[in-house]
């Protein structure tokens, strides 16, 4: 997509189960930012994994045609980073955020709603990157 193609997401609010057009939670707005780079994710696969995703535990390759593979850092757009509460006791994926390019990553938060921010700013967080193979 064109630079600038998220700006009618930008502010979005958050909403537990928000999946748009509306307002989106972190993993409704990785459906949908992932929907407009043309990933051919199926919905209801794509939810069931998020929601009960445990970093190591489960393979991703279940939600898209495409392979993929685990990074320590994202690498295109499309990327998912995948992170969790580093102070509970639960292992499952807490949150969800998209890299849409130049190290630039693309989330929904209940603080702030839909906003762009550095990779470096979640780097800390992240517990896995995953990446798309052709």
């Amino acid at each position: 997509m064109a630079p600038g193609s998220w700006d009618d997401l930008i502010g979005k609010p958050y909403e537990l189960g928000g999946v748009g057009p509306e307002s989106y939670d972190c993993f409704g707005l990785a459906l949908e930012v992932l929907t407009r780079l043309e990933f051919p994710l199926d919905f209801d696969i794509a939810s069931q994994w998020m929601r009960k995703y445990t970093p190591g535990e489960v393979d991703p390759s279940i939600l898209s045609q495409y392979e993929c593979h685990v990074e320590d850092a994202p690498r295109k757009p499309g990327d998912l980073l995948i992170m969790r509460n580093p102070h509970s006791e639960n292992p499952r994926a807490t949150h969800v955020a998209v890299h849409i390019g130049k190290n630039i990553i693309i989330q929904s938060t209940r603080a702030i709603g839909v906003h762009v921010l550095p990779y470096q700013k979640v780097a800390q967080q992240t517990v896995e990157v995953i990446t798309w193979i052709e």
